[in-house]
């Protein structure tokens, strides 16, 4: 692995069956809901989404993936979805086939240009569409461009990112090595009606270009999709600019605050 040039294309030998996991949580502010959350109102839902289980993928290599969520209750719902990006140890490689060095540090041998980084780069096909930011331009990120909403056009905000979790081994992916994942947490502009569906978050994965081995043959790279809501009538919130309809989409501010005041609350739910 101690190379001074590595090939420009860094396959990876078997990062197989792509997994995506929706999970759904539906909010509700009643207090006396704990025992049944259908007690108002059917509020439910479903990710769908355009996407191919099992590839095998090589650095570089994009495939399709557009997770959405579709409103399957019988009242109108607010949506947020968490997206959840899979962090392995691994040495990233550039366009040239030189291994990057991770940020501070100062490598004297091939394991320092390991880090812990994204594998994915998660893309969007809309003409404008924008890039999640970081502080810094650290490499241990993916890429990340999503649909994003618009004065008057439905889309989705970036609300912030939520840190770092690991899964527990009982819920881990077999052959799944690290377990990690930084998530990135978005929030939809417009109520979405009973069997409608929002747009796509985004559209397209990537694999990022890696040290061929430093990831088993078999491995399994999970991205996974939370997806939360809210129903439109419990939205009794004082001070939001627009009301979620086609004629006065939420601002971002207006789903910060609406997301602060439901984890504030003491909420009832169901997701995994």
């Amino acid at each position: 692995m101690d190379k001074a040039k590595l090939k420009k294309r860094a396959f990876i030998a078997s990062l197989a069956a792509l997994v995506v996991v929706g999970s759904t949580a539906a909010f509700l502010t009643g207090k006396d809901l704990a025992g049944n959350w259908f007690k108002v109102a059917k509020v439910d839902l479903d990710i769908t989404e355009s996407f191919d289980q099992d590839r095998t993928l090589s650095a570089g290599e994009i495939i399709t993936k557009q997770p959405s969520v579709k409103n399957t209750g019988d009242v109108d719902q607010l949506f947020f979805v968490e997206i959840c990006v899979p962090v392995m140890n691994t040495t990233l490689v550039d366009s040239e086939g030189q291994r990057i060095i991770p940020s501070g540090a100062t490598p004297t041998d091939a394991e320092g240009y390991r880090q812990e980084a994204e594998i994915y780069d998660l893309l969007a096909n809309k003409d404008g569409a924008l890039t999640v930011e970081h502080s810094s331009a650290d490499s241990k990120y993916g890429e990340f461009s999503y649909q994003n909403a618009e004065e008057g056009v439905k889309g989705w905000y970036f609300l912030g990112e939520g840190g770092q979790f690991t899964v527990s081994e009982t819920n881990r992916v077999p052959g799944f090595t690290d377990g990690k994942y930084n998530t990135y947490l978005f929030g939809y502009n417009a109520m979405t009606a009973p069997g409608e569906t929002t747009i796509p978050v985004f559209d397209k994965l990537r694999l990022r270009s890696m040290v061929d081995g430093d990831i088993p043959g078999g491995t399994v790279g999970q991205v996974t999709v939370r997806a939360y809501t809210i129903q439109a009538n419990e939205l009794n919130i004082e001070g939001l600019t627009g009301d979620g309809s086609e004629t006065s989409l939420y601002t971002e501010a207006d789903l910060v605050k609406i997301y602060k005041i439901l984890e504030n609350k003491s909420l009832t739910g169901q997701g995994g």
